[in-house]
């Protein structure tokens, strides 16, 4: 993640790395791998996201369940935020409001304000789950969530499913089927499109015709 005001980057390892992007240039490891208060699981970086709203970035952590927020700036860890799940991929919208996707089996997303560094909402998918991507159009407060297995149990073989949901409160809008197991997803604003890119090789484009319309252009 890159904060393009202080010309600092961070990588999601442990410890975090901090850099300079011009020189590239390492100017400080940053420890976020300890057990926290209480005894438990030792943080390990995974998911990253730099977010303008505070000039601060965000590293989600599988075992313990929360993001590790850094100052962009000093390099320095100013908290942790309790997201209810396993975090992967997450969204902001540059306005104090941060989106973070669950890997659990039973998926969700967890709303975040990033101001008071509080989950303020679980919005939960139901039997669809193993979610790794989150993409969000901003301007129409729609998420698009990209995810491996649907069923209660799963269904074999798997349907990975994409699930569109409102960014404001939650509600499901529609889902598609995707070509793969999501591990990334991204909004084009200029197309109108979300893709999702898969473990099998393949790419799921969908097109946003409307707020509340949505279809499978092209599995490439």
């Amino acid at each position: 993640a890159v904060d393009p005001k202080s010309g600092h980057g961070f990588s999601s390892s442990s410890p975090v790395t901090m850099f300079d992007t011009k020189t590239l240039k390492v100017i400080k490891k940053i420890d976020v791998g300890g057990p926290r208060p209480g005894g438990g699981p030792v943080a390990r970086p995974d998911g990253i996201l730099f977010d303008s709203f505070n000039d601060r970035v965000y590293v989600y952590s599988h075992p313990t369940k929360d993001a590790i927020v850094i100052d962009s700036k000093e390099g320095t860890v100013v908290g942790t935020i309790d997201l209810g799940g396993v975090p992967e991929q997450a969204v902001a919208d540059g306005k104090g409001m941060m989106w973070v996707v669950m890997q659990d089996a039973q998926g969700s997303v967890t709303a975040v304000d990033v101001k008071t560094m509080k989950a303020t909402a679980h919005y939960p998918f139901g039997d669809v789950g193993g979610c790794n991507g989150l993409a969000l159009d901003d301007k129409n407060h729609v998420l698009f969530a990209a995810c491996a297995i649907s069923g209660n149990p799963p269904v074999q073989p798997p349907r990975p499913t994409m699930v569109i949901m409102s960014a404001v409160d939650g509600r499901i809008l529609t889902t598609l089927p995707l070509a793969g197991g999501s591990d990334g997803a991204v909004f084009n604003p200029a197309t109108m499109e979300v893709f999702s890119t898969h473990g099998n090789g393949t790419l799921t484009i969908v097109k946003e015709k409307s707020p509340t319309s949505f279809e499978v252009e092209q599995d490439l």
